[in-house]
């Protein structure tokens, strides 16, 4: 409620099509983080059936938003062999394919700390 009642005066000058732009961009961010859980899931656990694969993608990365994590491990492991013992496979293959997924989410980051490198060296290099 606390963050809802912050919000709004950020909402109303957002507009409706403002709204609407945020609102497809969260669904396009969590679209993502789904394909790369599927991606895990497919390497990893080619046994799981693909019917399956948003369901349990739901339930792994809901665990991403509990804020007690060390570096975004830990519940999301947890969620992912809960929703997986959930559907009948092993807890176990849950969570390999949720440490997967934290794999791919760490090297999807790279380029982005080759951009900032690249910076970093050219700002030193201006100031010498």
């Amino acid at each position: 409620m606390a963050v809802g009642a912050g919000a709004r005066p950020w909402l109303r000058g957002l507009g409706v099509r403002g709204l609407a732009r945020v609102t497809g961009l969260s669904v396009l961010g969590w679209a993502g983080f789904l394909a790369m859980f599927a991606l895990s899931c497919a390497a990893i656990a080619p046994q799981v059936a693909g019917a399956d694969v948003p369901g349990l993608g739901a339930i792994t990365l809901g665990g991403m938003s509990v804020p007690l994590n060390v570096g975004g491990w830990g519940p999301r492991e947890g969620a992912a062999a809960f929703g997986f013992g959930l559907l009948g496979y092993p807890g176990g293959v849950g969570l390999s394919v949720s440490v997967g997924y934290g794999v791919l989410a760490l090297a999807s980051t790279l380029p982005g700390a080759a951009v900032l490198v690249s910076r970093l060296a050219r700002r030193r290099r201006s100031r010498v």
